[in-house]
């Protein structure tokens, strides 16, 4: 693949399965001759002859004899996703339809593209650094909302945009250490010690923020976790099917029905969760089942994200909150104060007055529906504004771009340490720049770059040396 970068490939680029609409696209130098030859715009134009940026309707001839309708997104090089004469053809999603017109294009001579080969092409075209590329990568593979906004950070480049610049503040420094070895003879000081050791501080303290600030992308595989807990027979089977929507488990006035933990997706505002359906908690149980049903609840409950208290409004505030202190005490919780249809709303407005947190009680019927979009609403707030979940502006890496960022920290705490232990007429400049090229290369091959080795030209873009 890498040593094939001129010829021009062709790929379906759409998701497996039918759909709606399909695409193709073709990149390289032939794309907008061999797309004139299975698509013919509704202008009679061509597309070897369109200009970038250009969209044409038209139809695509899947054969000799039939046609179907497609439109065709003509893109020159360089204003393009490779960097290359670019096209897509998008047209209907069957998967024999996208087939067909696939083989007419590799018999005219578009070679199928290898996995990867379009943004590889951008890569090496300087479309986009490595970060980007794995973000394309974790964006294709992203299955939940978490993942899908780490992916979109990474794809805009927000990782690189923060290295870059420290990378370059440290090949700054590298340059003035490197200068400092080859002009040793000469009455010029290029090296600062002080300056030095603050520079480093500056970009170990921004490094290690990065680090510390963001979470491992593998470990967003898993959605965040909801619980629905209570005493027997509050209504958490029918609370949780009438929030999913689907009847996944059974909803009986009989307590003790649920002893097997249940989870379904809940698709919230910001994002997806994972809901989960528990066995009721009792102070006192008879039954080995049922106790061991308790056991698993508790269990899970120590691993939850977020706590939905469900207690009957016929009942105590305190006999569901009881049960409840140690796991309501390290993580976001509320009170889901159920079967509100039963009683008066004077009753209702009691209850939440007895709660410890009356702010934190939200007054539902899981048997009408009412008041569950409330629920649903502050559930939202609970998991995707809470300190404890990863916000929107913070980075998720995976752990090869984590292992760089700590090479890096590596090197410029040796750097540093240095510095700090020597005076400024004794400093081992040699060893000093080996540290810093160490750091210097680590985060370029974060972005995917090497570095050069004729530092010395950021000294004399910026300084005269004979002044």
């Amino acid at each position: 693949m890498f040593e094939r970068l001129d010829d021009t490939i062709v790929a379906i680029s759409s998701a497996p399965g039918n759909a709606p609409r399909g695409i193709i696209r073709l990149s390289g130098p032939a794309a907008h001759a061999w797309i004139d030859r299975v698509f013919e715009p509704n202008n009679g134009s061509t597309l070897a002859d369109a200009g970038g940026r250009r969209r044409y309707a038209g139809r695509a001839w899947i054969d000799e004899d039939v046609a179907v309708p497609a439109e065709a997104y003509s893109f020159r090089a360089p204003v393009s996703y490779t960097r290359q004469d670019l096209v897509e053809l998008h047209t209907i999603g069957a998967r024999p339809v996208l087939a067909m017109l696939l083989d007419r294009l590799t018999a005219l001579g578009a070679r199928p593209a290898e996995p990867g080969e379009f943004t590889a092409r951008a890569f090496f075209a300087g479309a986009m650094d490595l970060t980007c590329v794995e973000g394309v990568a974790a964006l294709i593979a992203a299955r939940n909302d978490a993942q899908l906004r780490a992916s979109h950070a990474l794809l805009h480049g927000r990782l690189s945009r923060q290295t870059s610049a420290l990378r370059a503040q440290l090949a700054d420094l590298l340059a003035l250490v490197e200068a400092d070895i080859d002009f040793a003879e000469e009455p010029i000081d290029f090296l600062d010690l002080p300056a030095v050791t603050a520079d480093l501080c500056s970009v170990i303290a921004a490094l290690s923020a990065l680090v510390h600030e963001s979470a491992c992308v593998e470990r967003l595989d898993a959605l965040p976790t909801v619980m629905l807990t209570g005493p027997p027979n509050a209504g958490k089977s029918t609370l949780f099917n009438r929030l999913t929507g689907m009847d996944r488990v059974i909803a009986s006035a009989v307590a003790g029905t649920t002893r097997d933990i249940v989870a379904s997706p809940l698709k919230l505002a910001d994002g997806e969760v994972s809901l989960l359906d528990s066995a009721g908690l009792a102070t006192l149980t008879s039954d080995a089942l049922e106790r061991l049903a308790e056991q698993m609840a508790r269990r899970q409950l120590a691993a939850v994200d977020v706590v939905v208290v469900v207690a009957d409004v016929n009942a105590p505030p305190a006999d569901a909150l009881d049960l409840l202190q140690d796991a309501l005490t390290e993580r976001p919780w509320c009170i889901a104060v159920n079967k509100i249809d039963t009683v008066f709303e004077a009753d209702v407005s009691a209850w939440i007055a007895r709660a410890p947190r009356p702010e934190a009680v939200i007054p539902v019927s899981a048997r009408t529906g009412q008041g569950v979009t409330r629920l649903a609403g502050y559930l939202n707030s609970l998991v995707f504004t809470s300190s404890d979940r990863i916000a929107a502006d913070r980075l998720a890496l995976s752990n090869r771009q984590l292992n760089a960022l700590r090479e890096a920290l590596h090197a410029l705490e040796a750097a540093r340490q240095w510095c700090m232990q020597i005076d400024a007429h004794h400093v081992h400049t040699e060893l000093l720049a080996v540290h810093l090229r160490e750091a210097v290369e680590a985060l370029g091959l974060l972005e995917g770059r090497m570095t050069t080795d004729d530092l010395l030209d950021r000294i004399f873009s910026r300084f005269c040396i004979g002044k």
